[in-house]
């Protein structure tokens, strides 16, 4: 992560990355190149949280939270204190397994970055460094018009920032709901 702040571990990243990513840039368009790879970071990271998380797990959980608060509120509405306060014990329980759950899911986050740093590092590299560059550095996009890769376009975020994030997060809906549609596929 210090390679963004430190010009020269960012040139060295950069120019490693582009040994790899360098022809894919070459060949399509920079858009395209963002696109693409902010596809490929998304698949990456969505298929490494499945294999390190246990969804089932989780959601077993979040069900015997809910059952939990739900006799809570019954037993307080009786005015059990016995029940009310052996269920608060549970709940206090069962708040400590879901702090555990959430440790679990830093874990894949961590092998995402391994992934998501030097791709993002070098994208912005390039914008830096118009000489590695082989696209254009003004595009037309819709509403905006003409502008420019590296053009500010909320506070400290760039064209290319905001149409990576925007390719992320439409990948990542577009999978989870393939995801959902499959499932009852493969359960038959």
């Amino acid at each position: 992560m210090a390679s963004y702040q430190v010009p020269v571990m960012k040139n060295t990243i950069g120019s490693t990355a582009h040994l790899l990513f360098g022809p894919v840039e070459a060949a399509l368009p920079f858009g395209l190149t963002v696109a693409l790879l902010a596809v490929a970071t998304t698949l990456v990271s969505t298929t490494l949280r499945r294999r390190l998380t246990d969804g089932s797990e989780r959601e077993q959980l979040q069900e015997r939270v809910q059952q939990v608060n739900d006799r809570l509120e019954a037993a307080r509405e009786r005015g059990d204190e016995a029940a009310v306060e052996r269920l608060t014990e549970r709940q206090r329980e069962l708040t400590g397994k879901q702090l555990g759950a959430m440790k679990q899911m830093v874990r894949p986050m961590v092998y995402t970055m391994l992934v998501t740093v030097p791709v993002f590092l070098w994208l912005s590299w390039l914008t830096v460094n118009p000489a590695a560059a082989t696209s254009p550095a003004v595009q037309f996009l819709p509403f905006v018009g003409r502008i420019a890769w590296t053009a500010r376009l909320v506070g400290p975020m760039q064209v290319w920032m905001v149409w990576y994030f925007v390719c992320s997060v439409l990948s990542s809906v577009v999978g989870k709901r393939a995801v959902q549609r499959a499932r009852p596929l493969v359960s038959q």
